[in-house]
Parts: structure tokens; C-alpha cells; sequence
């Protein structure tokens, strides 16, 4: 057996989210905005 080395990683590793992806808090003046970029698709 030879000790030649045909792949070397470095760095290799993982990442972890403790309590994974959180909605963005919508407030009313979200809504109407939304509301209103919508009717104007439309005009």
C-alpha cells in the first residue's frame, strides 16, 4: 500500500441553526403595502 494522498480537505466542517428559519413579524402597514403593490400589477 502506498501513502500517496489523492484527495486532501481542509476545513471542512458544518454549520447548525438552533431554531431553524423565523417568519419576518408582519404589521398592518405591511399588509397595506403588499395590498397596494398589488392593485397596481394590475393597472
Amino acid at each position: 500500500m502506498t501513502d500517496d494522498i489523492a484527495i486532501r480537505i481542509r476545513g471542512l466542517g458544518k454549520k447548525y441553526t438552533i431554531g431553524g428559519p423565523q417568519e419576518k413579524y408582519h404589521t398592518l402597514r405591511d399588509a397595506i403595502v403588499n395590498l397596494l403593490e398589488k392593485f397596481q400589477q394590475y393597472t
